[in-house]
């Protein structure tokens, strides 16, 4: 087995097909073809199904699928982690970050990350834990900054406490739940949800804490902004972080329902493969996370 075959089936898994694959990478479909199929006789295994509509992946291709991204990230990582340790400032990181993290950390970090790493690019990615978890453990995300997850990862992942948020809930400006004092004022309001999936949420646990039932209108949104057009679209609530009040691009988009219950807080953590070391780029980025949240969160 040689690189050239793993980027080769990386190709054809990413486009279904050995035509669309051999056009992006620009090699013959004559010879990607034999680069399959010589991969398949070292693994002893059929990996693709090859049909007139394209190529399907076996289960054993999908399985060889995830080890062979791991492959290929860790191999761009060490050649970045081998220019940076000489001297080089070139590479790419990549951090996932939920809204919350994002408005509070991401820009001081990004001021101090770019004075030190001015030539290496940087993608964030936008969402919760739980939708980065295949990311973290195949290497396309570096690590995760935001929410901590409701469940329990993947055991090789690692997370790291950074600190905990007050929640407030909110409305916007003319809202007829501007009025309301408690949560059981609330039953019956539309809330807004940040989660994407149907197990307890910090929603149901402040209902549940009080003695109360979870409302039955939910919507559920995922993104800071998804929630702030929802509040400006219809008449609802929003459990959110208390520092979304004081931070662009969220400062004045609603006004603070004045609940007199007790809501908790959101706790914020790092998440990233326990095993395997960043890249200098990526470990300097995820050294200023910790430095600024600390302050910056209250």
């Amino acid at each position: 087995m040689k690189l050239h075959h793993l980027s080769h089936f990386i190709a054809v898994a990413a486009h279904g097909s050995l035509h669309r694959a051999s056009a992006s990478i620009g090699i013959a479909q004559s010879a990607l073809s034999r680069s399959l199929s010589e991969l398949e006789a070292s693994l002893g295994t059929v990996l693709l199904e090859r049909g007139r509509r394209g190529t399907v992946l076996t289960a054993a291709g999908e399985r060889f699928l995830v080890r062979a991204r791991v492959i290929q990230e860790e191999l761009r990582r060490s050649r970045e982690e081998a220019g940076q340790h000489d001297g080089g400032h070139d590479g790419h990181v990549t951090v996932a970050m939920s809204p919350t993290a994002q408005m509070l950390i991401l820009p001081a970090v990004m001021r101090r990350f770019r004075r030190n790493w001015p030539h290496v690019q940087v993608t964030v990615l936008d969402g919760l834990a739980e939708a980065f978890e295949a990311s973290l453990l195949d290497g396309t995300v570096d690590f995760y900054v935001g929410i901590c997850p409701l469940r329990s990862l993947d055991r090789s992942i690692a997370q790291s406490d950074l600190t905990a948020i007050g929640r407030i809930v909110v409305s916007k400006a003319n809202s007829k739940w501007q009025a309301a004092s408690s949560l059981a004022d609330l039953a019956k309001a539309p809330w807004i949800r940040i989660r994407s999936d149907d197990r307890a949420d910090e929603l149901s646990e402040a209902y549940q804490a009080t003695g109360l039932p979870v409302p039955g209108s939910i919507y559920s949104a995922t993104s800071m902004l998804t929630v702030l057009l929802l509040l400006q679209s219809i008449d609802a609530v929003a459990l959110v972080p208390s520092s979304w009040a004081d931070v662009q691009p969220a400062a004045g988009a609603f006004e603070q329902v004045p609940v007199q219950d007790t809501l908790g807080s959101l706790d914020l953590c790092v998440m990233r493969r326990s095993a395997i070391p960043l890249t200098p780029a990526a470990q300097s980025m995820l050294d200023l996370v910790v430095t600024i949240s600390s302050p910056a969160v209250p």
